[in-house]
């Protein structure tokens, strides 16, 4: 390469903010643009970083990078996990409410004897829909109350009894 052609390349390339991406390759602009967009398309269907960053070609560490110092793929990024949690919620309505064919061989007497399609439900994607849709009605949680409305503790009369009859005093209502 002539001194020329050198310094022209280095003119063209100066200016450009270069990182690194997976197995070390630099990324122009262009190609950082480009590979962006496939991981936010890919993480829009997978709700995968892993999985989208190998699709961008591009390391889980430039993905995260990108997070957190690049605004605007922060708020794509963030726009993308709401379309994946969408596609997620959605498969699992599909697998609770309308099911998931699947085959079954029939044996009898230890041999195959036929086959046959049944349809299954998932009760348990259910509970969990049911859950994060009502959780007034469904939820687990439960309050736990030490103190009464006056903020006093509640403490039931018999261990209040058992207390005071141990230290050998009397109870005062």
């Amino acid at each position: 390469m002539t001194r020329a052609k050198f310094q022209e390349a280095k003119d063209r390339l100066d200016g450009l903010t270069l990182e690194k991406g997976h197995n070390g390759r630099n990324l122009t602009p262009d190609q950082r643009a480009e590979a962006q967009a496939k991981f936010l398309q890919t993480f829009e269907q997978t709700a995968n970083i892993t999985v989208s960053a190998r699709a961008a070609r591009v390391s889980r560490t430039t993905v995260y990078h990108w997070l957190e110092h690049n605004g605007p793929f922060g708020l794509a990024f963030h726009q993308a996990e709401g379309v994946a949690n969408d596609v997620l919620e959605a498969e699992a309505y599909r697998r609770a409410v309308s099911g998931v064919e699947k085959k079954r061989v029939i044996f009898y007497k230890g041999e195959q004897v036929g086959e046959e399609t049944v349809r299954e439900y998932s009760d348990l994607l259910l509970i969990f829909i049911m859950k994060a849709r009502m959780p007034d009605k469904y939820r687990e949680t439960k309050v736990l109350q030490h103190t009464g409305a006056d903020g006093r503790p509640e403490i039931p009369l018999a261990v209040l009894d058992k207390i005071f009859s141990e230290a050998d005093l009397e109870r005062d209502d």
